[in-house]
């Protein structure tokens, strides 16, 4: 595909208003699957001695979800295989790099660091932090057209943003075009600031809001989990910042379908990227009960709706169908699907557009002599054969998710 016809798709995928939608049946409540604690010790068993990224990987997980010993211990292995020379397992360990060299939490304290949230500063530095744990004097950093704000640290300031820019030239780099916006992201250094500055909903971790046009999340300590939300809230940024048309939005389970789709994120620990477009366990445990029960609403009816019934388990399932199908042929598809929605009679009638949206589905995603029915039955031995993925963001594990 020409760059030209990329960026005409990616202009599409990104033309809707996606405004921010709690789920209303959230899937942190479904409970079962592997916890991080049996993920951790099937993992132990099946990992070579000499598997440096699979160990930084459960030394991050394990740490992340409170297994210490775990996470000091794979941390160490990754140290020793790496001639001492990986940061983030040094990080792990709870090290500090002061003057050119690691030192231990006791070394620091010796040299006259102290520690704050977790890393160790000079006594100005920690006063600097004090001070701006403040929101009103947050971190700022304006830079390559984003502003991120928080009251976390300094190199937390960093770190967000990188995750932020690594995400952005992802997308660009997928769809080949230039992401130009101005983009504005909150990072609150605790849950209860992010709910009362920001005004986010009760059980959830981040929001994205068309109004204020920002992003506003919170400093989960376990960021392997909630980068999910970082990375669907921000895809609603980029859709909503890139569309012309504020007042058009496509239907909910396609809004919440693509967003998770990007939710569905892996962290490749030896390049530092992202992939996306993987299994939500979550979501998976539920869209199969609901297929093989046949409780799942039919097509027909799920395509023409604009709610938010279904959108999130359902709606994903079906990107990620379409995304995958044919080894990703139909996934080129997308932008002309997009563009056809957008420019529909009915577009910005979400009341009468619900048969103009199943037509046009139809249009681009039946094969030749295919109805509805048959792509349904397709779509659901699709569902039934995919597997969970180990290690992948799985909202069930978040226990900072409640309350």
């Amino acid at each position: 595909m020409t760059r030209s016809r990329w960026a005409a798709a990616l202009s599409l995928v990104l033309a809707a208003t996606w405004a921010p939608a709690q789920d209303p049946n959230p899937s942190a409540d479904s409970g079962g699957g592997e916890t991080p604690e049996a993920y951790v010790a099937r993992r132990e068993k099946e990992l070579k001695a000499d598997d440096l990224w699979g160990h930084l990987e459960l030394a991050d997980l394990a740490r992340s979800t409170g297994q210490a010993e775990a996470g000091a211990r794979h941390a160490k292995v990754v140290l020793e295989l790496s001639g001492g020379k990986n940061a983030l397992a040094h990080e792990i360990l709870g090290e500090v790099f002061h003057q050119g060299k690691w030192i231990t939490p006791e070394g620091a304290k010796a040299a006259g660091l102290v520690e704050y949230h977790g890393e160790w500063l000079t006594k100005e530095d920690y006063a600097e932090h004090v001070r701006r744990s403040d929101w009103g004097k947050a971190w700022r950093i304006e830079r390559a057209g984003v502003d991120l704000d928080t009251n976390t640290s300094r190199s937390k300031s960093e770190k967000y943003f990188k995750v932020f820019m690594d995400f952005k030239r992802e997308m660009e780099a997928t769809f080949h075009v230039e992401l130009t916006s101005k983009y504005h992201v909150n990072v609150y250094a605790t849950k209860s600031e992010y709910h009362t500055i920001s005004g986010g909903p009760p059980g959830t971790g981040g929001f994205y809001s068309p109004g204020g046009r920002d992003f506003h999340f919170f400093d989960d300590p376990d960021f392997f989990q909630a980068r999910r939300i970082f990375f669907h809230e921000g895809t609603h940024m980029f859709v909503n910042l890139t569309n012309n048309n504020k007042a058009f939005h496509y239907p909910n389970w396609l809004n919440e379908g693509m967003a998770e789709y990007f939710g569905g994120s892996k962290l490749d620990y030896k390049t530092g990227r992202y992939s996306f477009g993987h299994v939500l366990n979550d979501r998976l445990e539920k869209i199969q009960k609901m297929v093989t029960a046949g409780s799942h609403s039919p097509l027909p009816k799920f395509l023409a709706q604009e709610g938010l019934a279904g959108a999130y388990d359902q709606g994903w399932s079906i990107v990620l169908f379409l995304q995958k199908r044919d080894g990703g042929k139909w996934g080129l598809q997308f932008g002309a699907f997009l563009k056809a929605l957008r420019d529909s009679r009915q577009a910005m009638n979400p009341l009468k557009r619900g048969p103009e949206t199943v037509a046009t589905f139809k249009k681009f995603f039946l094969r030749p002599g295919q109805d509805l029915a048959d792509f349904e039955k397709e779509w659901i031995e699709f569902v039934k054969g995919l597997k969970p993925e180990p290690g992948a963001p799985d909202f069930r594990k978040m226990k900072s998710m409640h309350g």
